[in-house]
């Protein structure tokens, strides 16, 4: 069994008839799947009532209009009064027995509408727009509370979900429109069995659109994430293997996380198939990925999809009109696992060697403050791993978002007018005052007080696009940009000027703290571009986060590594080593005063971390 708390598995559909399982229902395909599944290390799976085969609702519209189910009046039980047919439902109670007996938790994506590219709303409501139309929200209400009702004492469910992507089933939705519709589901959902947590189950949220991650961060208990490489922007440009790829499931969770105020599960991910890497090439990326998302604290990992759907069995849509759709599974069948699954169980294997049932915590050394909706994926992606590169802990949150405190603070590119919300950057500027450090990088946007607060002075811009070459430590990098601005210096020191000598990086001190200033768009460049975490951009970023860097008991010189903290007790550590590279170890400093009380994986000889499987991992204590 994998650890309590950190949910190791995948989303499920019966190897045998995919989306149609419920209406091909075969008790022994599903138990031989789950039993499969369980010898191969899954512990939890994301399940989908199929909405429009377990609520079939029909509009009468002659005579009387009427709502029948398989053209028979509604019933007056609890599931007839829902439109809930109550074949489906037994069907779901034994897949519930089955998991529970082969020790497999359930989330249940409840209003599953939207599944592999095709919608399942019920006949009755299919010509509404299911997220603003009241009478399509009216039975959606009433099949939550039906169907969250008959199974609340199921033990083998851990969470509801409010349903599979349900931000695109809609269309024409306002951020309000989602707002509501996310709190009626909700509330429904808590008004049965406040018992449980209710997952968000979107993908692609923004900070300021329709689905926007604040609002499910406070609507719902836990934030999702579905990171495919080919589906989200910025990750389909390095090779599925190379670092920033391999960080994306880590970076966007806690990107939702910093924004959202809430834990972060990694629901649905994949490399999409064989189209764009190979098997051995989808056992490593998965093996990366997965640490990476547990030593990033997020929630949970769960592999779309579990079985390939390529038979004849699914001779349907979508797995007959989508190539993307057949190759997508943990297995070839229930008998055969790819070299993914394997990589899955050893993982869960190495989970039952840490400590405890929760990983506590990372300690952060930064905050990024995201101040442009447009970038804010981008930059975040980018500043994420240049943490890590760096050596630098970061967090996440939006300019009008009340701050939180921190040693350290990063506004990438600066773009827009609007720049920070007036109370937040009054209170960024006391925070730097007091002894915070502030790094801001320049994208042609407003910061009021600029003069003061860095002292720079913008001498002219224009709108011409053209790139800044500087070196750094004997490397010539280059950065390119849409706004070309020119600043001098009138107070700050410069670090770096570029090669027509124009100020590129300057460093000032305020109050007892410093500001560092990059006149270029460092994170959204570095977003667009192939190849650019194999060079030196990092090192910027060690400039001006020397005094935390000093001040680490742990640091590996290896960009290519990854080192998480993890408070256990005042003066006791967890420190996870994650290898991103192509090296079996890496340098390891230590601080004078700490010991390694404990080995979990790898091991650690003469200042050197052996890796094994791309980990290391040590408890480590100060000693007085």
């Amino acid at each position: 069994m994998v650890k309590t708390n950190f949910l190791l598995g995948c989303n499920y559909w019966a190897s045998h008839a995919g989306i149609y399982m419920w209406r091909n229902w075969n008790y022994e395909t599903v138990k031989k799947d789950l039993e499969f599944l369980s010898e191969n290390g899954i512990s939890t799976i994301r399940v989908f009532p199929l909405w429009s085969d377990f609520q079939p609702i029909e509009m009468q519209s002659a005579g009387r209009p009427q709502i029948r189910i398989k053209d028979k009046p509604l019933g007056t039980d609890p599931l007839g009064t829902a439109g809930i047919d109550p074949c489906m439902m037994n069907r779901f109670s034994m897949l519930l027995d089955i998991a529970q007996a082969n020790n497999i938790k359930v989330i249940v994506g409840l209003i599953t509408g939207w599944m592999s590219g095709r919608c399942f709303v019920p006949p009755a409501i299919s010509h509404c727009n299911v997220i603003k139309d009241s009478l399509a929200i009216t039975w959606q209400l009433k099949f939550i509370k039906g169907f969250v009702e008959f199974f609340k004492k199921n033990t083998a469910i851990i969470a509801w979900d409010l349903g599979n992507e349900c931000n695109v089933m809609g269309y024409n939705v306002t951020r309000s429109d989602a707002y509501a519709w996310s709190c009626s589901i909700t509330n429904a959902i808590k008004a049965v069995d406040n018992s449980r947590p209710v997952y968000s189950g979107m993908h692609g949220l923004t900070p300021e659109g329709p689905w926007a991650i604040v609002d499910q961060g406070e609507i719902c208990d836990v934030l999702t994430t579905h990171p495919y490489p080919l589906f989200t922007e910025f990750c389909n440009i390095d090779e599925i293997n190379d670092q920033r790829s391999v960080l994306h499931s880590a970076a966007e969770s806690n990107y939702y996380a910093g924004l959202g105020n809430k834990p972060c599960l990694v629901e649905e991910v994949g490399t999409l198939g064989p189209m764009v890497c190979s098997d051995l090439e989808a056992a490593k990326y998965i093996r990366r990925a997965m640490l990476s998302s547990f030593a990033y604290n997020t929630t949970g990992f769960l592999w779309w999809c579990s079985f390939d759907f390529s038979h004849s069995g699914c001779n349907f849509h979508p797995y007959d009109t989508f190539a993307v759709e057949r190759e997508l599974g943990l297995a070839v069948d229930n008998n055969t696992p790819k070299p993914v699954l394997k990589e899955m169980h050893a993982f869960a294997t190495l989970m039952e060697k840490f400590p405890g049932d929760t990983l506590p915590k990372r300690d952060f050394d930064a905050v990024c403050v995201l101040t442009s909706a447009k970038n804010s994926w981008a930059n975040a992606y980018s500043v994420f791993t240049l943490g890590v590169q760096s050596g630098i802990e970061v967090d996440f949150c939006y300019h009008d978002q009340p701050l939180k405190d921190a040693p350290l603070y990063i506004m990438p590119c600066i773009r827009d007018m609007l720049g920070m919300d007036k109370y937040q950057y009054l209170k960024l500027i006391e925070n730097v005052k007091a002894g915070s450090t502030l790094f801001i990088s320049y994208d042609g946007g407003i910061i009021s007080e600029f003069k003061t607060l860095t002292g720079v002075e913008l001498i002219s811009r224009s709108t011409k696009s053209c790139a800044t070459r500087f070196e750094i430590e004997n490397e010539i990098l280059a950065i390119s940009k849409e706004i070309d601005a020119r600043f001098k210096s009138i107070g700050a020191e410069i670090l770096i000027s570029d090669e027509n000598g124009e100020l590129l990086f300057s460093y000032y001190k305020l109050g007892k703290g410093e500001v560092y200033f990059l006149a270029a768009p460092l994170e959204n460049y570095l977003a667009r571009n192939n190849g650019v975490f194999d060079k030196g951009y990092y090192k910027l970023y060690q400039i001006f986060a020397k005094n935390i860097l000093s001040q680490k008991i742990i640091r590996c010189s290896d960009p290519k590594v990854g080192v998480t903290l993890h408070s256990i007790e005042d003066n006791t550590k967890l420190a996870i080593i994650i290898n991103y590279g192509n090296g079996i170890s890496a340098p390891i400093w230590l601080k004078d005063d700490i010991k390694v009380e404990k080995v979990i994986t790898g091991r650690l000889e003469n200042g050197v971390a052996y890796f094994e499987a791309d980990c290391a991992a040590f408890i480590i204590r100060t000693i007085f």
